[in-house]
C-alpha cells in the first residue's frame, strides 16, 4: 500500500493515521487488517512530504477496499482527510 502527503509548510508529524484493509465476501466487506499511527514507517517528523509502502499479503485473486486516513501536525493543530481505493490482489 503506497501512501504520500504533502503538507503546506513543515509539519512536526505527517503521514497515515490509520490504514483499513477489508476483503470482500458476497456482498459485504469483511476486516482483513489495520495499520496505526504507532507502527514503524506510518509517518515522518519535522517534513513537508512523506510516502512510504505498507506491505499487506493479501489473497491472490481477491477483491479489497483500502481506506487510507492521511494527516499533518504542527503547533498550530492537525488535520486529516480520508481516501478509498479498491484493488484485486
Amino acid at each position: 500500500i503506497d501512501f504520500s502527503v504533502t503538507g503546506s509548510d513543515v509539519m512536526s508529524k505527517l503521514g497515515a493515521e490509520c490504514i483499513t484493509v477489508y476483503y470482500q465476501s458476497g456482498i459485504r466487506w469483511v476486516f482483513a487488517g489495520e495499520y496505526t499511527r504507532e507502527e514503524s514507517g506510518m509517518y515522518g517528523t519535522n517534513r513537508t512530504e512523506f510516502s512510504n509502502t505498507i506491505y499487506f499479503h493479501g489473497t491472490e485473486g481477491t477483491y479489497y477496499k483500502i481506506q487510507v486516513e492521511i494527516f499533518a501536525e504542527d503547533s498550530t493543530g492537525s488535520d486529516s482527510r480520508f481516501q478509498t481505493f479498491y484493488v484485486t490482489a
